[in-house]
């Protein structure tokens, strides 16, 4: 046996790291194979899970156009989880992404229903103005201004009203792909 430094760490051979990794991966390295997948997810769940990429995908798109690219990138994260499952005849779907996809869709739908349901009522717009300002009293005196508006109005706009069909559509696609 050589000497050891002072603080080194002892060698281990390859072959006993290997064993000791605590990512389950096989004896060479690579992922360990999974079961396939059941017949009925590859003849009639495919075609369900191609239904939800195209929904999300068009709720991803009515999202970019109303409310930006910040508010749709969420919806085009799932959109790329299902399209990665279930591309290549579902070979990268596993009980691992599925359950991951269906707590995030579930939660997203959560979140979007509260806000939902605080607009059904109507929406909301609050403009702040300065009136008065007085620096040697140290004295300001702000208008707010609350003005509540339908949640579909035809004088607001197409935007106005396409950001209202988004907010509706987006739990109810979330609630879908949970």
């Amino acid at each position: 046996a050589t000497p050891r430094r002072a603080g080194a760490w002892p060698q281990r051979s390859s072959a006993r790291r290997r064993r000791a990794m605590v990512v389950p991966l096989a004896v060479d390295g690579g992922f360990a194979e999974r079961e396939p997948l059941p017949r009925v997810v590859l003849e009639e769940h495919a075609k369900w899970w191609w239904g939800v990429l195209t929904l999300l995908m068009a709720l991803f798109a009515i999202q970019l156009v109303a409310m930006g690219l910040l508010n749709s990138l969420y919806t085009l994260l799932s959109a790329y989880i299902v399209w990665f499952m279930v591309r290549d005849s579902c070979r990268e779907m596993s009980p691992y992404c599925v359950l991951l996809l269906g707590l995030m869709s579930f939660i997203q739908s959560i979140f979007d229903m509260a806000v939902l349901i605080t607009m059904l009522g109507g929406r909301r717009e609050q403009t702040t103005a300065r009136t008065h300002f007085d620096p040697a009293a140290g004295e300001e005196i702000l208008r707010v201004r609350i003005t509540t508006h339908p949640f579909f109005d035809e004088t607001r706009g197409i935007l106005y009203n396409l950001q209202s069909v988004c907010r509706m559509a987006s739990p109810v696609v979330f609630l879908c792909t949970a």
